[in-house]
């Protein structure tokens, strides 16, 4: 007698597991992926302590550096968490 661990579950009808069978970005209605590239200049939606609401981008990757431009404090965030924050984006010149 198998152990409950043991036993199979039979997928359900209709439901796809694993990748291949989802949404694209833009069938689920999320936003683009924040295209960032060192020296854009970020606006989040919170001011930071000091004061300031202007951030610099000094490291891209999977976490995101970014500097205020009032007090010079860096700080890293996920790239994830970075996009929900910002209130606009622009480019560097």
């Amino acid at each position: 007698m198998p152990t409950p661990l043991a036993t199979v579950i039979p997928a359900k009808a209709g439901i796809q597991r694993g990748r291949g069978g989802g949404q694209s970005r833009k069938e689920a209605k999320l936003p683009p992926i924040l295209d960032l590239h060192l020296g854009d200049i970020l606006t989040l939606k919170k001011q930071h302590p000091c004061g300031g609401s202007t951030w610099e981008v000094v490291r891209v990757g999977m976490d995101i550096g970014i500097v205020c431009q009032t007090c010079n404090r860096r700080v890293m965030l996920p790239r994830s968490e970075l996009e929900r924050r910002v209130k606009r984006h622009e480019p560097a010149q």
